[in-house]
């Protein structure tokens, strides 16, 4: 296994949250959509902001007291929002998946992030993120899984997946999860 190659490195997700709030009207506009949306069973489309932000209100909030979500697809930032419009809290929470750093890169994301803030009419005091997920990708010639070296809390499970390949049966990948 002397044959080492990094493929890619580079961020994979941030999470950034955000001091600030929406005005009343963006408020009341995205808790019409949750209630149409828990009505419906199905997300519903919303445009509000100076700037006609654009998204998707699915019927349930995220984790951490943020009551809306704003999804848009693929390659774009997922938002968290809560119903708070006291701008001294932290009241928005930017999810830049990999998918939006790959579509648009590190710089590319970034400036989308102040955009859809300036779109939504977001007042912003301060930003601070909340964590960075960095990978590296490497390619090296030779290297077999070996579910024995897979390090895993011991709350986790550790599950190996077979792939079969001319004829061949080997360890295609280890999961881990919970119990």
């Amino acid at each position: 296994m002397n044959d080492v190659r990094l493929v890619h490195s580079g961020f994979d997700t941030l999470y950034v949250a955000v001091q600030g709030a929406l005005g009343n009207k963006a408020l009341e506009i995205l808790r019409q959509a949750k209630e149409s949306a828990k009505l419906a069973k199905e997300s519903q489309s919303v445009t509000f902001g100076p700037g006609a932000y654009s998204a998707s209100v699915p019927e349930d909030g995220q984790r951490g007291g943020y009551a809306y979500r704003l999804e848009k697809g693929p390659g774009d930032i997922m938002w968290a929002i809560g119903s708070n419009a006291d701008p001294r809290n932290w009241n928005l929470f930017a999810n830049i998946g990999s998918d939006c750093l790959l579509a648009h890169g590190l710089e590319g994301a970034i400036e989308k992030f102040w955009q859809d803030l300036e779109a939504m009419g977001a007042l912003v005091l301060d930003c601070s993120i909340n964590r960075a997920d960095f990978a590296m990708d490497f390619r090296i010639e030779g290297f077999k899984l070996d579910q024995a070296r897979v390090l895993a809390h011991s709350r986790a499970t550790v599950r190996g997946h077979v792939k079969e390949e001319d004829n061949e049966i080997e360890l295609g990948f280890v999961s881990r999860g919970r119990r």
